[in-house]
């Protein structure tokens, strides 16, 4: 049988223990919430971007056929125009 003050020692050791765990426990959760953050950061400008490379297909000039285009920052750099392709309009 244990005596009264090794048995309070033990159960000292085992609060501090426990308090050591729980501290770790607390660094690895809040490393997990600034890794998850730094996630959604990282998805929403993977949104973006792919929002800004997000091939269009509208008639904008003419009226024979569609135009295939990105636009960018409001720019947009057309792929064909009436259905043609765009290096058809320049001479080689």
């Amino acid at each position: 049988m244990t005596s009264r003050p090794g048995l309070y020692a033990m159960v000292l050791m085992t609060m501090l223990s426990a308090w050591r765990i729980q501290s770790n426990l607390e660094k690895v959760l809040d490393q997990v919430d600034r890794t998850n953050n730094r996630i959604e950061q990282i998805n929403t400008r993977i949104g973006q971007i792919e929002k800004a490379f997000e091939l269009q297909v509208r008639d904008v000039i003419g009226e024979e056929a569609p135009e295939k285009f990105f636009e960018i920052n409001g720019q947009r750099v057309y792929l064909e125009i009436d259905g043609k392709p765009i290096d058809q309009y320049f001479r080689k």
